[in-house]
């Protein structure tokens, strides 16, 4: 997937809630679009910096002013009829920060707009390298997921929200969620968990060419956070009229032993495919057990309970254009190491730096510019999510001792805690 990037000199930003090297945004609100203020008022400081940058300002001038103003209008009316609140609540990131609305959509539907002007000389084209790493293993002694978060240094935030909506003065039940957010950018993109399923994402390089007048992958992964189940997460990121490509990641402690990898591809609004309008398949579903092999994990024959995924499609075969490398040398570097068994397995595996110009585990040099920004354990067996503002693992001593690291960690069955653990410093 194309997406545009500002890249700023601040791996992220300055504010006075920053536990564990975390900022973090707090929303307890009565809709999408307060809950959006509230987050942009105590992020504006890196929304600005992000929305008011000169790569963000060209493109905003040129899909309202210039001659992008029409297929960006299409875009924009397009996700906000499937996705209201989504968009409602980017315009409350905006209200609150203090920027314009559309430097914020520019943002959160760059996935789209790079597609459709990639081939605009004209127009102003940044690539992102949003490349992340996922690795689930469903054993008898362990059952989660570890997902690490690779981007282009620039500003991000967790957020901690409490919507509860009230319908006819009948209260729904309150839409909990922690998750991480490039800023401007609504939850949902990277990873994030809520009170029964957590998620991540593994950006997809969709060719630009394969592009179509669809939903965005920032507004399909803000609303999946608010799937019960895995099999509403499914359901949510099956949609048809996709824009772009991503892979989801699903899993819930209320079914520990049984995840779920959701590859998308752009389709069209009837969702045809093969003969019709797309030659490729628009979505794929595979529900990770502890019987599943991947021929990708380890160097002999897989044994079962095992998945994998990094920025590659594994089973679509829509058209892509690599980001560069990394991909292929963290999927060879999991080949060879043994499966793990272990949540110590796991980290280990996702703290590594083997490979030094293309680790798992990375931190941007001259071959690879990405660095891991956090790293987040899903213990769907447990019930419990960690997640990792450091290295998880340190090399040399191998360090299992979690309370050595920056870490937060939540009791996945009791949302009422997560607020205090947000706010802990």
């Amino acid at each position: 997937m194309h997406t545009f990037v500002y890249l700023v000199a601040i791996a992220h930003s300055v504010s006075s809630n920053r536990p564990h090297g975390f900022d973090v945004a707090f929303c307890n609100a009565d809709s999408s679009y307060a809950c959006g203020v509230q987050v942009g008022e105590q992020m504006k400081d890196s929304i600005q910096l992000v929305a008011r940058s000169k790569d963000n300002q060209r493109l905003v001038e040129y899909v309202t002013k210039g001659p992008g103003t029409n297929i960006y209008n299409q875009i924009v009316a397009l996700n906000k009829a499937k996705y209201p609140d989504v968009h409602a609540e980017i315009e409350g990131l905006a209200h609150g920060a203090g920027v314009d609305v559309d430097a914020l959509l520019t943002i959160n539907l760059s996935d789209i707009l790079s597609g459709f002007f990639s081939d605009v000389t004209t127009a102003p084209k940044v690539r992102s390298a949003k490349q992340c790493t996922d690795v689930h293993a469903i054993k008898e002694s362990f059952q989660g997921w570890a997902h690490n978060e690779d981007e282009l240094p620039q500003p991000y935030y967790l957020v901690y929200s409490n919507i509860t909506r009230t319908t006819a003065k009948v209260a729904a039940a309150p839409e909990v969620y922690v998750g991480f957010a490039y800023a401007g950018v609504v939850v949902g993109w990277a990873w994030g968990f809520n009170t029964k399923v957590g998620q991540s994402i593994n950006a997809i390089p969709i060719d630009a060419n394969a592009t179509t007048m669809g939903v965005s992958i920032n507004y399909v992964g803000r609303d999946a956070l608010r799937a019960t189940t895995t099999a509403d997460a499914v359901a949510r990121t099956s949609v048809t009229n996709q824009a772009t490509a991503a892979h989801f990641n699903f899993g819930s402690y209320v079914t520990p032993s049984v995840h779920v990898s959701v590859e998308t591809a752009p389709s069209n609004a009837s969702g045809w495919w093969g003969e019709q309008k797309t030659p490729w398949q628009p979505v794929s579903t595979k529900w990770i057990n502890a019987s599943t092999l991947d021929a990708n994990m380890g160097p002999g024959e897989p044994t079962p309970g095992h998945y994998m995924h990094v920025n590659l499609y594994r089973r679509l075969d829509a058209p892509t254009t690599p980001f560069g490398p990394s991909s292929s040398h963290r999927m060879a570097r999991i080949k060879a190491l043994p499966p793990p068994d272990t949540k110590h397995d796991l980290l280990a595996m996702l703290s590594d730096t083997f490979d030094a110009k293309f680790p798992v585990w990375r931190s941007a040099n001259d071959y690879d510019h990405c660095s891991t920004l956090a790293t987040v354990l899903f213990d769907t067996g447990a019930a419990e999510i960690t997640i990792f503002g450091k290295q998880p693992i340190a090399p040399n001593p191998l360090d299992v001792s979690l309370k050595s690291r920056d870490v937060l960690i939540f009791d996945w069955k009791r949302p009422e805690l997560w607020e205090g653990v947000l706010r802990a410093s």
